[in-house]
């Protein structure tokens, strides 16, 4: 079951499956399933955590971005904090997740699938977008040309704003072209 679809942050991915070895260090679309899982959905329950009822949920969509960090076969593999979604037996553990403000529909595969471009582009769009209003908010200091490297990091990378370490980038006091490298 798709966390992002539900609204919750999640970073680890059950699978019956182990995740092919190509797509560690991959970034890749999450996709929400068109049908309800009810055993999922019982187990994320039994564990205690929080879910939305089967009717608010969004669902046979794009729903966020990440990168496949490792693959993992136990719960005692996983930082305190993520073992609570693990239920296995494969564990997709992710990174850099940039959940889309917009849910996007789209017809759904098994497995891992090629996204179509026009999706694609509107995944970046919305990240784009996302990136301009925070840098607006939160750096309205920053140079026209720095700010620009940062809109050109996220539409790069596919990561949110909010993963780039802007503060960081922000103390090296470098050039736009030095800053852009230390945010991707």
């Amino acid at each position: 079951m798709t966390m992002p679809a539900a609204g919750l942050r999640k970073d680890v991915e059950n699978r019956s499956w182990p995740c092919p070895a190509n797509m560690i260090g991959h970034r890749f679309a999450i996709h929400a399933a068109k049908t309800w899982d009810p055993e999922g959905a019982r187990r994320i329950h039994d564990a205690g955590l929080r879910f939305p009822n089967e009717n608010t949920i969004t669902r046979g969509a794009f729903v966020a971005l990440a990168t496949i960090d490792r693959c993992v076969t136990s719960a005692d593999e996983l930082p305190l904090a993520q073992r609570r979604w693990f239920f296995g037996p494969y564990g997709f553990v992710f990174r850099d997740l940039a959940v889309l403000p917009k849910a996007i529909p789209c017809r759904g595969m098994q497995g891992f699938w090629r996204v179509p471009d026009a999706h694609l582009g509107e995944m970046i769009g919305q990240l784009v977008a996302q990136a301009r209003d925070y840098v607006a908010e939160h750096y309205a200091s920053l140079t026209e040309t720095h700010a620009a490297a940062l809109i050109s990091a996220v539409r790069r990378t596919g990561r949110s704003v909010t993963d780039l370490d802007v503060e960081a980038a922000i103390a090296t006091n470098t050039t736009p072209v030095a800053w852009l490298e230390a945010l991707s």
